[in-house]
């Protein structure tokens, strides 16, 4: 059995090297290709088969608009610009723009540009919590009542 033999619907890709540590150009090399070089491998690949899934759902993240201070962005807000010197907003362009040989193939691509990952198991929590366990931490943000 193979892939062109499956009806597949949709297909989730959340590939990306962890960004958390000292970026490195090996650290930035090994997120930049995990990200980008994977989801356009991904495309290819998807776009090649006879029957194709309907939706791919791949991850990308609020990086994407870069540092914009106190400006309110929506989902229309346009990427930071590409004279900016902002790695990950650079990346997360690259990201979505691998995305586009699947478009083109009649795939209907949806970006989820994801924050910061709060886990137990992993994510930014793990990292931060022994800094909150010594006393260290702050409130990050403030409560916006509706």
């Amino acid at each position: 059995m193979s892939l062109n033999d499956e009806n597949i619907y949709t297909v989730v890709n959340l590939s990306g090297e962890n960004i958390f540590g000292r970026r490195t150009k090996k650290k930035k090399k090994r997120i930049f290709d995990s990200r980008v070089n994977t989801t356009q491998s991904l495309c290819k690949m998807l776009s090649s088969l006879d029957k194709p899934p309907k939706v791919l759902v791949s991850a990308s993240a609020t990086g994407y608009y870069g540092d914009r201070g106190d400006e309110i962005l929506t989902e229309e807000s346009p990427p930071s610009s590409s004279s900016s010197n902002d790695f990950l907003s650079y990346v997360c362009r690259n990201w979505e723009e691998a995305t586009q040989i699947a478009k083109e193939s009649g795939i209907r691509v949806v970006n989820l540009r994801i924050g910061i990952v709060l886990s137990s198991y992993g994510g930014m929590l793990s990292k931060i919590h022994p800094i909150f366990k010594l006393g260290f931490g702050m409130r990050i943000g403030s409560a916006i009542s509706i």
